[in-house]
């Protein structure tokens, strides 16, 4: 009997219990045969980028938007304008590799978060160029807003009405 989920309430002694063990087992094979069995799909379809677009609309559960990611680093960097994204371990590594190009595609599997199909679309701006033209973009806004406020006045009056 095949399952889509183990619950734990299931087995007496959790995750010491046997049974729970054989079950976890038998879960992962099947995740591991659905992945091979995706991947061989795609190399089968020409391994290119709209193959993978195809599969990913019939067997992906990605949540993102169409499953891209995009502006992936080592470091993670947010602001108003400008988001940076870390990856797992596992995935990071495959990403940075020196040999890495554009076509490269790999069945990858995390620990946390099961198997997934990489394909390498390429490299974006460097990182140093997309901070300063962040930095940039953050100087000028608040440059823009406190333009805004010359001459207004610093307090503005508050009251309490009651009417009786």
């Amino acid at each position: 009997m095949s399952r889509d989920y183990i619950d734990p309430e299931e087995f007496l002694l959790g995750e010491d219990d046997p049974d729970y063990l054989s079950a976890l087992q038998q879960a992962e094979n099947e995740l591991s045969v659905r992945a091979q069995s995706v991947y061989s799909l795609f190399t089968a379809a020409g391994g290119t980028e709209a193959a993978l677009i195809d599969l990913m609309e019939e067997y992906s559960d990605d949540t993102t938007e169409g499953g891209y990611y995009t502006n992936i680093t080592k470091y993670q960097y947010w602001s108003q304008y400008f988001n940076t994204m870390k990856v797992v371990p596992e995935i990071e590594e495959w990403l940075f590799d020196e040999s890495r190009t554009v076509g490269d595609s790999q069945l990858v599997y995390t620990s946390a978060y099961g198997y997934h199909l990489l394909y390498f679309t390429g490299f974006g701006e460097p990182f140093f160029k997309l901070m300063a033209d962040d930095r940039m973009r953050t100087r000028d806004h608040n440059e823009w807003l406190e333009s805004l406020t010359v001459g207004v006045p610093v307090k503005h009056a508050a009251f309490i009405l009651v009417q009786i």
